[in-house]
């Protein structure tokens, strides 16, 4: 008998290949393919509420985020919401009438189905931090209270 059959017998060795199987997918799919729950009707009408996403958890670990991303940032812990970074650290933001000004210039969002009509002043966003919206801004007057986040809330990227 062989020191390879002393020390771990067949039925070991499919056991601990078993164990090995449901770890590493434990890591995938609690880990880097996080499932999340998205809360709330910012984003639609291409993502909806209550939608189920996985999570792109390394998204960002080897690229920093830019504008126009549509990111998974985490409110409360368990808590999802899908938000578009309209703008970086060091970026002004305004809000007017249905239109929104980065750095002076108006952007062109053809993803916004339905703006909205109301105003933020112009705000400059810090550092170590990005500026978020959802694209159905024509049905939540409260839209611009996500705002300015710290980019350590931002848990990933929805994977499709």
């Amino acid at each position: 008998m062989g020191l390879k059959h002393f020390l771990c017998p067949e039925l070991k060795r499919s056991l601990v290949l078993r164990i090995l199987f449901i770890a590493v997918i434990s890591v995938v799919f609690f880990g880097i393919f996080r499932p999340c729950l998205i809360v709330g009707s910012s984003m639609e009408p291409s993502y909806h509420d209550r939608s189920v996403m996985l999570n792109f958890t390394l998204r960002y670990m080897c690229s920093p985020v830019k504008r126009g991303d549509v990111v998974i940032v985490s409110y409360f812990g368990k808590e999802y919401l899908l938000k578009r970074v309209v703008a970086l650290a060091g970026d002004t933001v305004e809000f007017r009438s249905g239109k929104l000004l980065v750095n002076g210039e108006t952007i062109e969002e053809k993803y916004v189905k339905h703006p909205g009509d109301w105003t933020i002043p112009e705000v400059t966003v810090g550092e170590g931090c990005c500026y978020v919206l959802g694209d159905n801004r024509g049905q939540s007057h409260l839209e611009h209270k996500h705002g300015q986040i710290s980019m350590d809330r931002i848990s990933g990227g929805p994977l499709w």
